[in-house]
């Protein structure tokens, strides 16, 4: 029976299926909705076989859903990128000329065949497929492998694999570092005027190849390179993985695949050993800036030894990684030719990122006795599946200018500024990520600020911190003593960060009498620094003066008409009340009389 030996619950490693089935392991395809997972396996003195598991756990159970006697005893897998639609699976023979195509999830096929031998097929839709032939030819099919249009040159000496980006886009990997596109539907080709390498070359386009037009390249030989293109404006390749190469491990690339969300996945083809073999994990390959580019090793859970290699089952490097997933992660699978096993990677890292818990976002932080933060804790929800969260502050909301970087096992961190870094009167912000086991995407961006006054002892005394109407001449400035200092400056400025200060001066008191005049209603700030023995920044404080005379005299002053007592109503006495009632009795006495006399009924 078949068995499936899969990673723990919530932990990012390789999932290995086996089977006994699948021996001669040489294609793979994952089927979206309605799940299912193809395998192809050759024989050289029997029919090649495509096998389907479907249901969960999938890669469990096995059938049989076709065989194909074919010459070169190789065959290919292609599904349509529209699958969960229209059910449709290309089977290819490579080196030869059957197709086998089905409709309906391989339970019935079609077998037809080629114009030419096969080097590899693409699939554009349920009835458009292209094929590479020999001499860099590329043939295409447009009701599903029943005619064929003529074969067009590619411009390429030999090609090694076909990939498709959106309707009309066909590009070419060739077999000596070079790279061919279309964007007429295979009608004409262009080749790139420069090559990557000398090997045999994947490409693949970026998730939003439509706006930036930029495809990765990469070949089979060792440390080459994975570069980057853009048809609108590039005049040469860019490499993405410089520090990799570097590292002179003999990088050989056998297939490229982007996620929905944009991340790019380089399989390894050299066997697992250290830092060799597994994928190559790129966050944000498209960024202009290189150094936003995150790189990560996925090799968890592979066994020494483990081979992602088609040049083990084929005469060129086809596309050997293939890609699933949903909307919350990507799915990887490759086939270990050299121990006919499948694996399977889920990163659930690559489209999330930690949510924020506190400081809540715009909160004013206190400074310590000093007028820095030297204690500040940060928190954050649990990411499942991350180990180690990486912290980041910076001076700037753009996240560049960083000033502190910490690493926590934990759902938070407390940062400890020895550096004196974080200073009153300044704002902040930081933000949150997985960096172990390997890297998520950063969360929200969120500030702080760091206030005016201080939560220890150093206070000041006068003017009072936020003291208002403060005069503007003969300003004396008191503030708590610190222990032991025998000289203080003091600072005073317009400006919170006490730039272009109005004076700067030493005293040996903690006091001090400043002699000039200020400007009224005016906000000012001043700061306190010991200068021996020499330890920063103490404090700023802020205050504001009182408005001008003018403003005053005016808020004072009120007309003579403003300044009269108001008369008093004239109040009317009591008999005269008295008489008005018993009018008003009479009135209504002789009224009713009259209304009985003209209707009481004549004798």
């Amino acid at each position: 029976m078949p068995s499936l030996a899969q990673a723990d619950t919530g932990e990012l490693q390789w999932a290995k299926i086996s089977s006994p089935e699948l021996v001669n392991l040489c294609d793979i395809a994952v089927a979206p909705e309605p799940r299912s997972l193809f395998a192809a396996t050759y024989n050289s003195s029997g029919p090649e076989v495509v096998w389907r598991s479907a249901g969960e756990p999938l890669g469990k159970f096995w059938g049989s859903v076709l065989t194909l006697d074919t010459t070169s005893d190789r065959i290919i897998l292609r599904l349509s990128p529209d699958y969960s639609r229209d059910y449709t699976i290309y089977v290819a023979e490579v080196g030869g000329y059957l197709i086998a195509l089905s409709h309906d999830r391989g339970n019935s096929w079609e077998e037809l065949r080629a114009p030419g031998r096969i080097v590899d097929l693409i699939v554009q839709d349920k009835d458009t497929i292209y094929i590479a032939l020999p001499g860099g030819f590329v043939q295409k099919s447009t009701d599903a492998v029943w005619t064929w249009q003529e074969p067009v040159d590619s411009g390429l000496s030999e090609i090694n694999m076909l990939t498709v980006a959106e309707e009309g886009m066909l590009f070419v990997g060739g077999r000596n570092g070079e790279v061919a596109y279309s964007q007429d539907g295979g009608n004409t080709f262009s080749k790139i005027p420069e090559d990557i390498g000398k090997g045999d070359v994947q490409v693949v386009a970026d998730i939003d190849y439509s706006k930036n037009g930029v495809i990765y390249a990469a070949t089979n030989l060792p440390d080459e390179g994975i570069w980057r293109w853009s048809l609108r404006t590039s005049t040469a390749w860019q490499q993405i993985d410089r520090a990799t190469t570097a590292q002179n491990s003999g990088q050989c690339v056998a297939g490229l695949a982007v996620g929905s969300e944009g991340t790019l996945y380089a399989l390894r083809l050299e066997p697992v050993n250290g830092n060799k073999g597994g994928v190559v994990r790129f966050l944000n390959p498209s960024s202009p800036n290189l150094s936003q580019i995150e790189v990560d090793s996925l090799s968890f859970g592979l066994p020494m030894g483990t081979s992602f290699d088609p040049n083990t089952v084929f005469p060129n490097t086809l596309p050997y990684l293939k890609l699933s997933g949903n909307s919350e992660d990507n799915e990887l699978w490759a086939v270990d030719t050299a121990n006919d096993a499948i694996y399977q990677f889920q990163d659930t890292l690559c489209m999330v990122a930690p949510t924020l818990a506190t400081p809540g976002d715009g909160t004013t932080i206190l400074p310590d006795c000093g007028g820095y933060i030297y204690q500040l804790g940060l928190s954050w929800l649990e990411l499942p599946g991350a180990i180690t969260y990486e912290v980041a502050i910076y001076r700037d909301s753009t996240c560049i200018e960083r000033i502190w970087l910490g690493n926590s096992d934990t759902t938070g961190i407390v940062v400890s500024d020895n550096s004196s870094q974080l200073a009153t009167g300044n704002t902040y912000y930081w933000r949150v990520r997985s960096v172990s086991p390997i890297k998520s995407q950063w969360s929200e961006v969120r500030r702080f600020a760091v206030g005016f006054g201080a939560a220890g002892i150093c206070q000041a005394v006068v003017p009072g911190n936020g003291a208002a109407d403060v005069s503007i001449s003969n300003i004396s400035f008191v503030w708590n003593p610190e222990l032991s200092p025998t000289e203080y400056e003091i600072t005073l400025s317009k400006n919170a960060d006490l730039s272009n200060p109005i004076i700067t001066t030493k005293t040996s008191l903690s006091a001090y009498q400043y002699a000039g005049a200020l400007d009224y209603s005016t906000t000012y700030f001043w700061g306190v620094r010991i200068t021996r023995p020499v330890s920063g920044l103490l404090a700023v404080f802020t205050f504001s003066t009182r408005a001008t005379p003018d403003v005053i005299a005016s808020a004072a002053w009120q007309s003579p008409s403003a300044q009269a007592k108001p008369v008093p109503l004239a109040t009317t006495p009591n008999w005269a009340w008295l008489i008005i009632g018993i009018c008003l009795a009479l009135i209504a006495a002789t009224l009713i009389l009259i209304f009985r006399s003209r209707h009481s009924p004549r004798q």
